[in-house]
């Protein structure tokens, strides 16, 4: 099917109402009506920038994105796009007995992965089972699951939520049980600990690693494979898609538009993810056809996640999977605090319901001139960050063993990697895409380093 011509209005959209908006969803997929702009619930009213504007005709769905340290992106996706992403899913879920699907919604559904789960319904022809209650929690899931009648039950998560099923599984039998009973248990969003999921699949569960952005309309590749008619490389260690799904640009931004999405001498149309990463192997995936792998995609973490401390690059998100993967809350994050002696260090934010608010565990252990790629003295002078980190000895609650199994989880990532602050918040910030909001979570560390600074030593 070529592109539509012409334009069509564009609707800011409350997600309250999930089967309302699934009901605006399919006539937008259908060519009716508005293409679509979904605000999470309690959105207080139409965006007066918005008002009048228009999108290209084939564009049903309109995804708002923030990122870490710029403007929030509006990134236009096509009809066509989604239901592309949405049979490519099916496809290699299902295989030759793709059919009879019904999906689980646990997420937003201004999220692309829960407005995903919809347009797979829609796809599929089947009406989706909204999970229930304000909050995600193991027993509300038994019940949810418990309402699906699909030949073949499908869910799609965030690594906070499995670890949580997870945890429970280890009491309740029945989380087990309810699990066990899904063909397909997607988990995406960010990284997955390897010891999450090694454990949920010991379990039985059907977990599938998803890798994908809003840009490409949710998964381009599942366990580290791509999907049927994706293609995935890397250019100077950046990886680049080519897919069906790929979004028509960002609204009312052809600047970054033209950054984003790049056209080769082929003619082909990229994606470039801004993730760091490599593309392995020869086999017939890397012409998009739809066949096993034979190689895979690794993503070690975004270009921007890099920080230089003390001369020593620290990948921000290897920090925040090493962190986590030692399961002592339910998410950590890892976040750059300035540094006068060693340009930036690594603070990391556990998300924590026990804490009143954001509560300082341990100004952690310094580095020596020895961890310095050139062993240099620090900087003199005014009193450094550093020195309040590691001199404020009233603050220190290092004998948290939560703590203390991060901090060996992080052991094998060098001195540079070792947090110089550690703190933990209710519930952590989160960008319109479901992730930890790192700028806000950056304000924060940068507001209790000030803290400390000015603390009595």
């Amino acid at each position: 099917m070529g592109r539509m011509l012409g334009s069509r209005e564009l609707r800011e959209v409350a997600v309250d109402d999930t089967a309302e908006f699934f009901a605006q969803l399919r006539a937008a997929l259908a060519g009716e009506g508005p293409a679509l702009l979904p605000r999470p619930a309690g959105w207080s009213g139409p965006s007066e920038e918005l008002r009048g504007v228009t999108v290209p005709g084939d564009v049903a769905l309109v995804i708002e994105t923030s990122g870490s340290t710029a403007a929030p992106k509006r990134v236009l996706l096509t009809a066509e796009g989604l239901m592309a992403g949405a049979r490519a899913t099916h496809l290699r879920l299902g295989g030759a007995h793709a059919g009879g699907e019904q999906w689980l919604l646990t997420l937003p559904a201004h999220y692309i992965a829960g407005a995903q789960v919809l347009v797979r319904s829609i796809v599929a022809g089947s009406e989706p089972v909204v999970a229930s209650g304000e909050h995600f929690t193991p027993e509300g899931f038994i019940a949810d699951a418990a309402r699906l009648t699909g030949e073949r039950r499908y869910v799609s998560l965030v690594p906070v939520q499995l670890r949580r099923l997870v945890d429970a599984a280890r009491e309740d039998a029945r989380v087990g049980a309810a699990l066990a009973r899904f063909h397909g248990i997607l988990v995406g969003g960010q990284a997955t600990p390897r010891e999450l999921l090694a454990e949920a699949r010991g379990l039985g569960w059907p977990v599938t690693t998803t890798y994908g952005s809003s840009e490409t309309s949710g998964g381009a590749a599942y366990n580290a494979q791509p999907l049927p008619g994706v293609r995935m490389r890397q250019i100077d260690g950046e990886l680049w898609v080519a897919s069906p799904s790929l979004a028509l640009g960002y609204l009312g931004d052809p600047e970054r538009t033209a950054e984003a999405f790049v056209t080769d001498e082929a003619d082909d149309r990229w994606y470039r993810t801004g993730d760091a990463g490599t593309v392995s192997g020869d086999g017939p995936w890397a012409l998009g056809l739809d066949a096993e792998a034979t190689g895979t995609i690794a993503v070690t973490g975004r270009f921007d996640s890099v920080i230089i401390s003390g001369g020593v690059k620290v990948n921000l998100d290897e920090v925040t999977l090493a962190a986590s993967s030692a399961g002592a809350f339910d998410e950590v994050v890892a976040v750059a605090v300035a540094s006068r002696e060693w340009g930036e260090r690594v603070a990391l934010i556990a998300a924590d319901s026990a804490a009143g608010g954001p509560t300082i565990d341990s100004p952690s252990g310094g580095r020596s001139t020895q961890d310095s790629p050139a062993g240099e003295e620090p900087s003199r002078g005014q009193p450094t960050a550093d020195a309040a980190y590691f001199g404020a000895a009233a603050l220190d609650a290092g004998a948290d063993a939560r703590w203390q199994r991060i901090h060996s989880a992080l052991a094998p990532l060098g001195a540079a990697a070792r947090p110089a602050l550690t703190a933990r918040i209710p519930e952590l910030p989160r960008l319109a895409s479901g992730k930890p909001d790192r700028r806000a979570l950056r304000e924060l560390v940068e507001s209790l380093a000030r803290r400390l600074e000015a603390a009595p030593t």
